[in-house]
């Protein structure tokens, strides 16, 4: 990652000019940037809804970085994780055959926990009247999250 260094800062336009505009303020960094990203002018009545999606999509990010913490893959560069995916290597024979006999445990761990959350009430689904089925796949997908995230800790103790 390029860094910027401190002397160079008056030379980086990351606030697009605002700083050097008579009587700006956050609203006009707001509208700036809105323009930046969609291409139309900000007006008074969207700035509220544009200041929300930017808190929203910063909230979002920190949930997603804190799942992949607790799993201790905050450290995994991703687009490392992505060549791999893609481009392999497929892992050995040996080593799925390793993993094929932890997955049957796995999933049975996972199914047991999905039964104990049944009476949890989650944010997941986010259909406000989800089926009983969405239901049951949103706390497996958790239940399988949460095993995962005991299996990769490398802590004393789990704590969960």
């Amino acid at each position: 990652m390029d860094m910027i260094e401190l002397g160079q800062l008056p030379q980086h336009d990351f606030d697009l000019g605002v700083r050097h505009e008579e009587g700006a303020d956050a609203n006009t960094l707001m509208a700036r940037y809105y323009e930046l990203l969609t291409g139309q002018p900000l007006d008074d009545e969207h700035i509220n809804r544009f200041e929300k999606l930017l808190a929203q999509l910063i909230t979002s990010n920190a949930e997603r970085i804190g799942m992949l913490n607790e799993m201790n893959f905050a450290d995994v560069e991703p687009s490392d994780a992505q060549k791999i995916l893609i481009d392999g290597p497929v892992p050995s024979d040996e080593v799925q055959d390793l993993l094929a006999g932890i997955r049957a445990g796995f999933d049975e761990a996972a199914e047991k926990y999905a039964e104990e959350l049944a009476e949890v009430d989650l944010a997941a689904p986010v259909d406000p009247n989800p089926t009983a089925e969405e239901t049951a796949a949103a706390k497996l997908k958790l239940a399988r999250f949460i095993c995962a995230a005991v299996l990769t800790d490398d802590r004393e103790e789990n704590q969960l």
